[in-house]
């Protein structure tokens, strides 16, 4: 999955999996929130290289 190999990237695809309510981290259809709050420190760190 990372740049070494044919493409760099790659796409999972999850069929009927269900998580409980009760081992969600955040609310359904916050996981874009999630990712931009982790990517903001990491673009900060890649720039001051």
């Amino acid at each position: 999955m990372g740049p070494e190999e044919h493409g760099g990237h790659c796409e999972i695809e999850f069929d009927g999996l269900e998580i409980p309510a009760e081992q969600r981290l955040m609310e359904v259809g916050d996981g874009l929130k999630a990712t931009q709050i982790r990517l903001g420190t990491a673009r900060l760190t890649h720039c001051m290289r």
